[in-house]
């Protein structure tokens, strides 16, 4: 099964939903070329006070929600080369916007992944959480979810061609489930694929003898980091999946985040693994995920967790 059988890019009609949508007519190219473009209509939207009935252009045609809907979905796929893609609009009428989308998701077959877009916060909003949406669809689709960012000017947008596809690997057992996938997505795109471990730099508490204590930035042993890409290199062979070229990096740092952030060029596809935990809806910010994703200036794809299932023995 092709990892881009069916593109599902959800839109609320925004310059970071049109930029997703720009991303996923190219993974649809690469894959089978079949692409959904999904809004979800909120219960909101469908009131007597929905601002779908009360635009001028509604009111003077008497539409409805899903009709001004069908409208701005097709409006938007006008801006965009469709060759080679089979494109379906799709028109969701059952909130919440996540768990419509997810139930779709779980509808269909064809495997692909979400395409998402992510808006961009200045200053102060820059810490904000990942969007609503765009954090259920992380947390708990079972589809790898790629998380694309508005550009910084709309006059300037870099391309979105994807030239090499960068997986952050810390030997966690989700990070080592993503190297698999990570090279058939690498094939699919035709691209080469790098294996990147941060070897962070940790802070501890040291005491002293007269009681007193400071925190220090400890470095990792130089011999480990050493031996580090060799043990990415042995990890990539394990993996199996589409011989594709790969080389395999190490960096240090105190922030593992902005490491991988700094490590990524322009044409990268950054690449994580979503943990167990961070499935949790319970699970904090400042993550190592959640912060690439909030920092990133290119697309980010974030591949689900799947846990063995248990032995019989087990049960």
């Amino acid at each position: 099964m092709h990892p881009f059988d069916t593109v599902i890019v959800p839109t609320d009609f925004s310059e970071a939903a049109d930029r997703a949508l720009a991303c996923g007519l190219e993974c649809a190219r690469r894959g089978a070329g079949r692409l959904r473009l999904v809004h979800v209509i909120e219960p909101f939207e469908t009131g007597p006070l929905s601002p779908l009935r009360y635009t001028p252009e509604a009111r003077a045609l008497g539409a409805t929600p899903e009709d001004v809907v069908g409208e701005l979905l097709a409006e938007a796929l006008r801006r965009h080369d469709l060759d080679g893609v089979e494109v379906e609009p799709v028109v969701l009428k059952r909130g919440p916007v996540a768990e419509a989308l997810l139930r779709l998701a779980g509808s269909l077959d064809e495997a692909g992944p979400f395409v998402v877009g992510r808006n961009r916060h200045r200053g102060l909003l820059r810490r904000r959480r990942v969007g609503s949406t765009t954090e259920a669809l992380v947390r708990r689709s079972d589809r790898p979810v790629v998380v694309v960012p508005a550009p910084e000017s709309t006059a300037e947008a870099p391309p979105l061609a994807v030239r090499r596809l960068v997986l952050a690997e810390d030997f966690s057992p989700a990070a080592e489930q993503a190297v698999q996938p990570a090279r058939t997505w690498a094939a699919a795109l035709g691209v080469p694929l790098t294996l990147l471990h941060v070897a962070e730099h940790r802070h501890m508490v040291v005491t002293y003898d007269t009681g007193l204590f400071m925190i220090e930035t400890v470095a990792p042993d130089p011999d480990l980091v050493a031996r580090v890409p060799a043990a990415l290199e042995q990890l990539f062979e394990n993996a199996g999946g589409p011989d594709v070229p790969a080389r395999f990096l190490v960096r240090e740092g105190e922030d593992v985040a902005r490491e991988l952030v700094a490590a990524t060029e322009p044409g990268d596809l950054l690449a994580l693994a979503r943990t167990r935990r961070e499935r949790s809806e319970r699970a904090g910010p400042g993550s190592v995920l959640e912060k690439v994703l909030r920092r990133a200036d290119g697309p980010v794809v974030v591949f689900p967790y799947q846990p063995d299932p248990p032995s019989p023995a087990d049960e």
